[in-house]
């Protein structure tokens, strides 16, 4: 990993607004790297790249399970190498291949008004924004 050298000094309050990704079933990994971007989008440290910084605090988003997995990575050098790493880790081939099968055949049941089938349609795409399904075919 990058070293950030220099005084510099990040307030707790800053630390405790992290997303807390623990591995739990419920808790959707691309949610917790896009809250993390969000907080992280707000920090900025003179003389200190992105690459580094993000390499730095990471970790306090950890907990548990991805805390351990983590540990075991100090092959990561770069942003893009953890986020592409922990997502393969922690969100299944079989879990994108289910939301991908969700999304292309999203419909509008007999019952449900349009509003709510889009609302719904919307929401699976949200829940894995990396699903490339071609934009023709959720058209």
């Amino acid at each position: 990993m990058p070293t950030i050298t220099g005084p510099f000094k990040i307030k707790h309050s800053a630390i405790q607004m992290l997303p807390s990704f623990c591995k739990l079933e419920s808790e959707n990994p691309f949610t917790n790297v896009d809250a993390f971007l969000e907080i992280c989008s707000t920090i900025f440290l003179n003389n200190v790249s992105n690459n580094a910084f993000q390499l730095w605090l990471f970790p306090f988003s950890l907990k548990d399970k991805g805390k351990a997995w983590l540990d075991t990575k100090s092959h990561i050098t770069t942003w893009g190498l953890m986020q592409k790493e922990f997502l393969k880790k922690f969100f299944s081939i079989g879990k994108l291949t289910a939301l991908r099968l969700s999304e292309t055949i999203c419909s509008q049941n007999k019952n449900k008004q349009l509003h709510k089938s889009w609302e719904r349609f919307k929401e699976l795409l949200r829940s894995c924004p990396r699903h490339e399904v071609p934009q023709w075919q959720l058209v």
